[in-house]
């Protein structure tokens, strides 16, 4: 049975204690600190790590512990709030390294990376436990809806409904094979 992921947080704001006390000592630290109770928390199963108010080093060592704990989670993702650079002279430079970061590190341990909205990074674990939302997956629902359309159709034309069965089973097979290739 998997651990609620109530322990997963728990588990990385202890980790990033030693962050936590590094950015204490960042220039805007008395005004804007970053702590792990303010700067961590959950959307529903979804870890959320927010890298504002953090410089790039310290950023860097965040990811640096969530690459060591990840195998220990059993949370599917982590999503990293990097914002979009509003404080940055040019483009934000957070996000720049972060999305690069997160490259490197995905390529480490075959693991995924998205970008998850403006100013957002989630970084895939285990895509059959990060939530739907952060994958692209279809909710069971969708699908039951589908069959009972399909069904119903077949029913009330038989032809029509043969050919939504195909197109149903030829989009299904399709994605398939897309996240086989995208997995490799």
């Amino acid at each position: 049975m998997s651990r609620p992921p109530a322990e997963d947080l728990i588990r990385l704001r202890e980790r990033l204690q030693p962050v936590e006390e590094g950015a204490a000592d960042l220039p805007w630290a008395r005004e804007r600190p970053w702590r792990g109770e303010t700067h961590t928390w959950l959307e529903g199963d979804l870890l959320v790590v927010d890298l504002h108010d953090l410089d790039v080093a310290t950023s860097r060592k965040v990811l640096q512990v969530v690459e060591a704990e990840a195998p220990h989670l059993e949370s599917g993702a982590v999503a990293f709030v990097t914002g979009r650079g509003r404080h940055s002279l040019g483009p934000g430079v957070l996000h720049e390294v972060m999305r690069r970061e997160l490259a490197l590190i995905r390529h480490r341990h075959g693991w995924g990376h998205v970008p998850s909205g403006s100013g957002r990074q989630v970084l895939l674990l285990d895509p059959a436990r990060a939530p739907a939302r952060v994958t692209g997956r279809l909710p069971w629902a969708f699908w039951a809806g589908v069959l009972v359309f399909v069904g119903l159709t077949t029913l009330a034309f038989p032809p029509l409904g043969i050919a939504f069965a195909v197109l149903v089973l030829a989009g299904i097979l399709w994605a398939r094979r897309v996240d086989r290739e995208e997995r490799r």
